[in-house]
């Protein structure tokens, strides 16, 4: 009996020892943790809130520059400019080289311009970012947040400090947040079950994962995050970061982010 109980003993501490290993390895999954890091970021000064980057775009393989300026003026009058445009500028045979939306602002932005480079507070721990969102961010389509208008961009800044916001909204928030902590993120654009869509993708240690930013599950651990290949239901269009633009070329069905079907389309440059 007694040679059981130590065993038992041993087995209970080695089983203690895991736990306290795997918590060291993710971070505790507190909400006094968020609600530190919460606090921190409300006392720093925000100028990114009401402003994008401006800047220009450079379509690959291709001579001159579509200027921040220029997009303003083809979209000022244009009819349906509450919806996001994909622009086929520089490219002789029409192909996709950038994309924009339009901000709180009332103007068109190139679409790596919403990534302001906004990470609300310091963590080590790359389940943080989508666990806040989850947190503390509402899904509310646009159409009911600003009445009379189909589709609004927040930045990253805006779209963390407000707490309602739809797909693109969540994305570009993960999304910059990520990248700022020396993530290989993209925010991708298409359509998931038929609907248009924003997503991310992150490329880490050879394997691709899928990050739905409008998911409510508060996960805890990197590990519980899906990878692309298995998520089916997402049909990626294009991707973009900071500075660059990325279409697909191949096929809309595509669980791959990377490869040939992908074409470089253009680096947006801020001034």
């Amino acid at each position: 009996m007694r040679t059981a109980s130590a065993l038992l003993g041993v087995v209970i501490a080695f089983l203690y020892a895991l736990v306290e290993l795997q918590t060291a390895l993710d971070g505790p999954p507190t909400d006094q943790l968020i609600e530190e890091g919460l606090q921190r970021a409300r006392a720093v000064p925000l100028p990114q809130q009401n402003t994008l980057q401006d800047g220009y775009v450079e379509v690959f393989g291709q001579p001159g520059r579509f200027s921040q300026a220029r997009l303003h003026e083809l979209t000022e009058s244009r009819p349906g400019r509450d919806h996001t445009y994909a622009w086929s500028w520089g490219s002789p045979d029409d192909a996709v080289t950038t994309a924009s939306a339009l901000g709180l602002d009332n103007l068109h932005h190139f679409v790596n311009s919403y990534l302001v480079g906004y990470r609300p507070f310091d963590t080590d721990q790359l389940w943080i970012p989508l666990y806040v969102l989850a947190s503390r961010k509402t899904y509310e389509f646009d159409h009911l947040q600003y009445t009379g208008l189909n589709d609004v961009w927040q930045n990253s800044a805006q779209a963390f400090l407000q707490t309602r916001g739809d797909c693109e909204d969540h994305a570009i928030a993960l999304a910059d947040w990520l990248i700022d902590m020396g993530a290989d993120a993209w925010v991708a654009l298409g359509r998931y079950q038929n609907e248009g869509h924003a997503w991310v993708v992150v490329n880490r240690e050879g394997s691709t994962y899928l990050l739905e930013a409008t998911g409510k599950r508060r996960l805890s651990r990197w590990s519980e995050y899906r990878l692309a290949a298995t998520q089916t239901d997402y049909h990626p269009k294009y991707m973009f970061n900071r500075e660059q633009f990325w279409v697909n070329t191949g096929s809309e069905y595509t669980v791959r982010y990377e490869g040939a079907s992908w074409r470089r389309a253009s680096a947006f440059h801020p001034r």
